[in-house]
């Protein structure tokens, strides 16, 4: 990138950047001569992460340590970007949680509201608050991280599948709507991956969940390789490719019940 003839490095805003798919897309983005804003609420995390990013690629690396499950949130980042004159190139919107169990009496409401809360309004708003600058400097990458739950019904999942299916919406829709901005909106499906999200899972040791785990750092790789290309949406995996074919072809429902197969419950 160039402003008054000079190059300037891209930034790039990660949520949910302390583990997981988020901390590889941080490393990615770093490799690939990005400058770093990283949000999470672990702050040694971050700052273990920082370090690793200028050491091993040079990145300079800005740290918001914060939880970003509440109605302020968005708001409470972008003022400390506009404080600190933090451009945003690329927003990766990762941050993410879930709540296993029956909705009518094994999952939490504080739970659940928090995750629709992060989900749903922070995704939102923070995508609203940069949008405008992207636009005005005519170039934007914006990668929503919903998932296959967001395409296939999940039972065990109901609130997160809900939330998940707002994003790949909300994401669709938006991409539509910037086309010739010089903005990109991409969409992450990812299935099952290995992160601490679904640790409990691979504990499980059912072993259709085993096989259908997913490497946290190949998932990042293809989600960066879709968002700098500008795709709509990625689906990681051929098997949950399949899985997303299956339900456009048969009774969502039925496609419902073996997702929750391979959940193992």
């Amino acid at each position: 990138m160039t402003s008054n003839g000079s190059i300037i490095k891209p930034r790039a805003l990660i949520t949910g950047a302390s583990s997981g798919i988020g901390r590889e897309l941080a490393k990615i983005f770093a490799k690939n001569g990005c400058d770093l804003i990283i949000i999470a609420r672990r702050e040694q995390l971050l700052n273990k992460l920082a370090s690793n990013l200028k050491e091993n690629y040079g990145a300079d690396t800005y740290i918001i340590s914060k939880d970003l499950a509440s109605i302020q949130a968005a708001d409470d980042v972008a003022s400390i970007l506009e404080k600190n004159s933090l451009r945003v190139d690329i927003l990766v919107n990762n941050a993410g949680f879930n709540e296993f169990g029956k909705f009518d009496h094994s999952t939490r409401w504080k739970k659940e509201l928090d995750m629709i809360t992060l989900h749903i309004i922070t995704t939102t708003r923070l995508t609203k608050l940069l949008v405008p600058q992207m636009i005005k400097r005519k170039f934007g990458r914006i990668l929503n991280v919903s998932s296959i739950s967001g395409i296939v019904p999940t039972p065990t999942t109901s609130v997160y599948a809900g939330s998940k299916a707002y994003i790949l919406n909300f994401s669709e829709s938006l991409s539509i709507e910037l086309e010739g901005t010089g903005v990109s909106v991409t969409t992450l499906c990812p299935g099952f991956v290995r992160t601490e999200l679904t640790e409990t899972m691979s504990e499980s040791g059912n072993v259709i969940t085993e096989l259908i785990l997913m490497d946290a750092e190949k998932v990042a790789k293809k989600a960066y390789k879709a968002t700098m290309r500008g795709d709509d949406v990625s689906v990681p995996g051929w098997h949950y490719k399949l899985m997303t074919t299956l339900v456009r072809l048969l009774p969502r429902k039925f496609v419902g019940k073996v997702a929750g197969k391979f959940m193992g419950r």
